[in-house]
This record gives structure tokens, sequence and C-alpha cells, in this order.
């Protein structure tokens, strides 16, 4: 990287390392994230991740996953984060989820 370093920021990395630290990894995100490729689909990273292992599951088990066993592939820290993405596929009709029951999660098959 041949960019100028602002010497505000060299000073702020010997004071508030974790912070620099904190910011540097943002701006790498942000960063990575614009060099992802486009999709014509309107989901994220994860949501088309998640969307593949679904149906790959339900392909190869003929069930689809718990959503343990989706939290354990998308290397999430918990449950929650799989709820938010279900339902995001849920909301952009990639997906159908019958309400209050294990593994009923109905891929449409023409959008995955």
């Amino acid at each position: 990287m041949s960019e100028v370093v602002d010497l505000s920021i060299v000073r702020m990395m010997t004071r508030h390392p974790a912070e620099l630290r904190q910011a540097f990894a943002m701006l790498y995100r942000d960063e990575a994230k614009s060099r992802l490729p486009r999709n014509d689909t309107g989901l994220t990273r994860r949501q088309r991740e998640c969307l593949a292992f679904i149906d790959d599951y339900d392909r190869e088990h003929g069930v689809t996953p718990s959503y343990d066993e989706m939290k354990d592939h998308l290397g999430l820290a918990s449950k929650s984060g799989v709820s938010r993405i279900v339902n995001a596929l849920v909301e952009r009709g990639h997906i159908t989820k019958l309400e209050n029951r294990a593994r009923s999660i109905f891929v449409h098959r023409g959008e995955a």
C-alpha cells in the first residue's frame, strides 16, 4: 500500500491501539464489501450462503436444516442471527416458512 498516512492516525495508534484496530477493521470490511461481485438476487453474501445451504441440505437429507445447523454452518454465534437471515429470505420471497414448526422452510427452487 503506497498511501500517505495521516500523522493524527499515527498518534492515535500509540494512544488508542484497540480503537484504531477497530477503525481499520471497519474500513477493511467496507472496502471488501465494495469488491464483492454484484448479484441479481438482491441478497447479501450471508443470505446467499444461507439459501444455498438450506437448498443443498434439503436436497441431500430430504428435510431442511435446523437453526442450530445453519448457525454452525454460517459460523454465527447465536440462532438470532439465523432468524434474521431467514426472515429476510422470507420477506424477499426466496423461501416460505411455517411459523412455530421445526424444519418447516420451503425453498422456491426457481429462485435458489
